[in-house]
């Protein structure tokens, strides 16, 4: 085992008991809008660092995309959506916030082991390919599906060899050093790598 590696899944690798308290957190969330929601719900998805399997053991946050169809009552109102979900999480978790600049997410904050854990809780309307989502491009209604596809294409690449390794040493990198760049740019550049090499070696 080289030290890289070591040091990734020593350091930077979330501990199996991370992982089961970020599933069991998931897990309640997921059944307190599906039993207590008065919206129907259609579609529920794992998303961001978790879902693509480059959470970093000392950032341990879980994104989940809760996907409705079209109600009428709220149109194209992602605050009137998002506070009908905050509503229903707030009874069962007391701190909790809505932020609609950037994220445009529900958080649920806590803490596991003196360590904050964060999760996103992002509403968002039911959209069937990247044409129709051209058409509510400036909607935030439709954003959380960017997140679905972008977590869908990502995560394929999961089990490559050492693929979340080499994510995870990026994003400590760029922690280390207070790089500007968004995670997934991170993600989508290795990913672009290891289709290429792959690619060039089966060629060969």
């Amino acid at each position: 085992m080289s030290i890289l590696v070591q040091y990734v899944d020593e350091i930077l690798t979330p501990s199996d008991n991370q992982i089961d308290f970020m599933k069991a957190k998931i897990k309640s969330i997921k059944k307190v809008l599906t039993d207590n929601s008065p919206i129907p719900l259609k579609e529920v998805h794992l998303g961001g660092s978790m879902g693509k399997g480059t959470m970093l053991k000392h950032k341990l946050d879980g994104d989940l995309i809760f996907i409705y169809n079209k109600i009428e009552d709220f149109g194209n109102n992602w605050s009137k959506l998002s506070k009908k979900v905050y509503e229903v999480l707030k009874i069962n978790f007391t701190k909790i916030e809505i932020e609609e600049a950037g994220n445009l997410a529900i958080h649920i904050p806590t803490i596991f082991n003196k360590q904050e854990v964060n999760f996103d809780i992002v509403p968002s309307y039911f959209v069937t390919s990247p044409k129709m989502m051209k058409e509510h491009a400036n909607s935030k209604m439709y954003q959380g599906i960017t997140t679905i596809w972008h977590t869908q294409y990502l995560s394929c690449y999961k089990n490559w060899p050492y693929y979340t390794h080499v994510v995870r040493l990026l994003k400590d990198w760029k922690k280390e050093h207070d790089v500007n760049l968004k995670n997934f740019y991170l993600e989508l550049i290795t990913a672009d790598v290891y289709e290429n090499f792959f690619d060039k070696n089966y060629q060969n």
